[in-house]
């Protein structure tokens, strides 16, 4: 995951053998999602790693490009008073 625009300053934020996956937002902002695929490939654990495919890149792998805009629900509003 990363900022839009800021794809050097990346976070990985989990590793799944399943096709689905939750991402929590910590920050408000315009965000992309990278995936890669991972291939271990012997008892040392050696792995392989895949290029990274950003949402926000119209490619094979993402033919609707896309971005998330990530806003904080509000706080609602306590000991209001009338002046």
């Amino acid at each position: 995951m990363a900022s839009l625009g800021d794809k050097t300053n990346f976070t990985i934020v989990g590793e799944t053998g399943s096709l689905l996956y939750s991402v929590t937002l910590l920050s408000e902002g315009d965000w992309v999602i990278g995936v890669r695929t991972v291939r271990t490939i012997n008892s040392n654990s050696e792995r392989l790693l895949s290029l990274i495919n950003w949402s926000d890149v119209d490619g094979i792998s993402t033919e609707n490009p896309f971005f998330i805009r990530y806003y904080e629900v509000p706080v609602a509003p306590e000991n209001l008073r009338l002046q």
